[in-house]
């Protein structure tokens, strides 16, 4: 997560700072696919299976950033990084479950055809970045 962790000090885990820094390590691709929608043509069925994926995802990862930033208060204004690090892991990894299984799921919904045109950066976490996360964007199309 970059040397300044989640927040650094008093009021770092508080602050929406920690949300972003979230959606940052714990991306929802899911709303990043649904912008395919109108070029792939997705079918109605397929937007909203989509959106109910994305909703879930959204629900069981803000539960995993609550266990983080509650476990970052705990530790204090001034934690032993690695000590930190070490009690996170276990919860970051749980998000990026979470993920992977959210884009299984999305996967079935669009079927091989649509699931191959969309880009390798959205369908396939952390493809030439350490430590997970997803695309950010269409990439231009």
């Amino acid at each position: 997560f970059g040397g300044g962790g989640f927040g650094g000090g008093a009021t770092g885990a508080g602050t929406p700072d920690f949300s972003s820094r979230l959606a940052q390590i714990l991306p929802n691709p899911i709303p990043v696919i649904l912008g395919f929608k109108d070029s792939l043509h997705f079918t109605p069925q397929q937007d909203s299976a989509l959106q109910v994926i994305s909703d879930s995802l959204d629900t069981l990862n803000h539960a995993v950033g609550d266990s983080l930033q509650a476990a970052v208060k705990a530790a204090g204004d001034r934690p032993d990084p690695g000590i930190l690090f070490a009690r996170l892991r276990p919860k970051l990894q749980l998000g990026r479950d979470n993920i992977r299984k959210a884009l299984d799921k999305a996967k079935v919904v669009l079927g091989p055809e649509l699931w191959a045109k969309l880009p390798a950066a959205i369908t396939t976490p952390g493809a030439g970045r350490r430590g997970g996360g997803g695309g950010r964007g269409p990439g231009g199309d």
